[in-house]
């Protein structure tokens, strides 16, 4: 029997079907012929987006299909089903290809970070080519210039890049290709991590982590390649954690290893700003689930095992601190007291390029995002009704809304005391980078929420519209990745260093000289220089970390090498080590060389504290395969 429910239903449906259709046709003519505009008696018509046609085509698309399904034969159900779930996977697909493909275009976006990251891709790799492992000591862009930066500054990243490298493709290649893996993978992670709640709902949380203003803000306006691949390593270690917990199988402790030491290298302020959620959520998982003690074990020794990986770059950069002048990266502009923000930048939807802390209509965005809020909101009604009815559900959805305000509040300027108590945090420089945190959470309670749906295809229908809006609304976020001026970067020239090219884009930062360093010297042609002309100095091997000169001196002869001292310079004449003299201002190393010939050699060496570290790491790659070994041991899950 029709009820009149019914048929209104169906009269609803039908006309969103044709509503829907004339959208589609709207889109399809922006995209070919532009905006147009029309009158039809009193009613106006425009079309000046296409995107926001789709996006609204979608959605009626979606509305009517909910509406008229039920009135569908069994077998048209199915195949509605069928093609409801294979679109929620196709629009996560294609969105994330659509964010991703300015990467792979000609030369690079350009933008707040300059080309600092393709400098140091490329200095990363001339030292690791010359068999320097772990890179440390890079000569910069010009002789003098020399700097420990890779004992300090964050390096996973370019690892990856000299992974990619090493398998054929060219340097700017690979660059662009770990810029695009890393955004692919935090995406395919989330929807692991997330998988255990239902397929849609982890298609969802994966589209709202692709989609993230803040991963945008990361990739498109910072251009904080590093701090991206970091965003996209926390799912990593999240479904690590989760499966360890899950089923207390060794090779999920394995995957949590290197997804922690990963994560250790490529970014040490995001993994401060997670490390404490991290814990949360084992300490939450444990009290709800109550899970064996192996479990909780595997957990220990595989952040324990990933802490030990990553040894060889964190103990260094943490003991040797105070060698380099990095406090200069926590004051003036960098002081985090000038980068807290107002809680209206979180429902601020304009999207500009200016630096941090300046205001006006082009100013950074802060912005958690409106699909997001829309999540928020949603999980903070499901945590209402699941806490009448007493439900445990609860639990997991309050403790993902507490991680999202208490990290929002980390933003903003009423935690300045925390932020002064804390000594570490200053190294943070911006308090809004605890937006990564919201970034993950938001991703959670989306699934979460959408797990209390039981029906797929109405999930799927939910996943469709979910990204279709996030498609419209980014579209002004995205456009300008495509038409902003880039920079061609010619790094995969051998000698870029020395360039016109490098000249311009060549970046350096002074904050990691040693503190030798008190001034800036003027770009030498050698890497070394003489007080008398009546002294021949002929290179016998030059690198980075590693300079032997033959000298014929006439007479005594004082001999600069233009190399900043710094902990591990070892200076040998005729192989009998010797202490140089420092240069006051640049820190160069000068020593005297005697009448005749001579070979002069410095080298740089481990310190006792790299030795300990390098030592601590081997051991924890032995540790590692012995996991892995006992992994693959036939195994039940308690």
């Amino acid at each position: 029997m029709t009820t009149p429910l019914m048929k209104v239903r169906r009269l609803a449906g039908r006309l969103l079907c044709c509503g829907a259709a004339l959208e589609f046709a709207a889109a399809v003519y922006v995209a070919l012929f532009g905006s147009f505009a029309s009158q039809l008696g009193p009613i106006s018509i425009r079309g000046g987006s296409g995107t926001k046609l789709f996006a609204i085509a979608v959605l009626a698309t979606c509305a009517a299909v909910w509406l008229l399904r039920p009135f569908q034969s069994a077998a048209r159900q199915s195949r509605l089903a069928f093609m409801c779930r294979s679109a929620a996977y196709l629009a996560l697909i294609a969105g994330v290809a659509n964010l991703i493909a300015p990467f792979v275009l000609q030369n690079f976006l350009f933008s707040q970070d300059g080309a600092v990251h393709q400098t140091y891709a490329y200095l990363f790799d001339r030292a690791l080519r010359q068999g320097q492992f772990p890179v440390r000591w890079v000569e910069g862009v010009g002789y003098g210039k020399g700097q420990p930066l890779f004992n300090y500054y964050q390096v996973g990243l370019y690892y990856v890049i000299a992974l990619i490298h090493a398998c054929g493709p060219s340097l700017s290649l690979s660059f662009k290709l770990a810029i695009s893996f890393a955004w692919l993978g935090g995406t395919f992670f989330t929807f692991l991590w997330l998988n255990p709640l239902g397929r849609f709902p982890a298609v969802l949380g994966a589209a709202l982590f692709a989609w993230s203003p803040y991963v945008m803000l990361d990739a498109y306006v910072r251009t904080a390649y590093p701090e991206l691949l970091a965003v996209a390593l926390v799912p990593a270690v999240f479904w690590s954690l989760d499966r360890t917990l899950r089923t207390g199988h060794p090779i999920f402790s394995c995957a949590l290893a290197l997804t922690t030491g990963l994560l250790l290298i490529s970014h040490l302020p995001a993994s401060l700003i997670v490390a404490p959620v991290c814990a949360l959520y084992v300490l939450g998982s444990w009290v709800m689930y109550r899970h064996p003690q192996r479990q909780l074990v595997l957990v220990a020794l595989g952040v324990t095992i990933g802490v030990g990986l990553a040894s060889f770059h964190i103990i260094p950069a943490i003991l040797e601190l105070d060698a380099i002048q990095i406090r200069s990266l926590t004051r003036e502009a960098l002081d985090y007291h000038r980068h807290f923000i107002v809680p209206t930048a979180w429902l601020d939807w304009d999207w500009g390029y200016a630096s941090s802390g300046t205001t006006g209509p082009n100013h950074m965005s802060f912005q958690i995002g409106i699909i997001q809020w829309l999540a928020i909101i949603a999980a903070a009604i499901r945590l209402v009704v699941l806490t009448i009815r007493r439900d445990g559900r609860a639990w997991p959805v309050a403790g993902w809304l507490s991680v999202f305000g208490g990290t929002l509040f980390m933003t903003t300027g009423a935690a300045v005391h925390l932020w002064d108590r804390v000594a570490p945090l200053a190294f943070l420089q911006f308090p809004w980078r605890f937006l990564i945190v919201p970034t993950i959470a938001c991703s959670a309670l989306a699934a979460l929420v959408l797990a209390s749906l039981r029906d797929q295809t109405n999930q799927a229908l939910i996943v469709v519209c979910a990204i279709a809006l996030q498609w419209s609304v980014t579209r002004d976020y995205r456009l300008p990745a495509w038409t902003r001026p880039r920079a061609a970067i010619t790094i995969d020239v051998p000698g870029w260093w020395a360039s016109r090219n490098a000249q311009i884009f060549g970046f350096r930062e002074p904050a990691y000289d040693p503190v030798s360093v008190t001034d800036t010297s003027p770009i030498g042609a050698e890497r070394w220089a003489t007080t008398t002309a009546r002294a021949e100095i002929v290179p016998l091997l030059q690198n980075d970390a590693q300079l032997v000169l033959r000298v014929e001196a006439q007479e005594e002869a004082g001999l600069t090498v233009r190399m900043p001292f710094f902990r591990g310079w070892r200076l040998t004449l005729d192989d009998t080590a010797i202490t140089p003299t420092i240069q006051p201002g640049t820190g160069f190393m000068t020593l005297q060389v005697p009448a005749g010939s001579h070979r002069v050699e410095a080298r740089f060496t481990n310190t006792p504290v790299r030795t300990v570290a390098n030592a601590i790491a081997v051991l924890s790659i032995f540790s590692w395969v012995l996991l892995l070994y006992h992994a693959r041991r036939k195994w039940t899950p308690s």
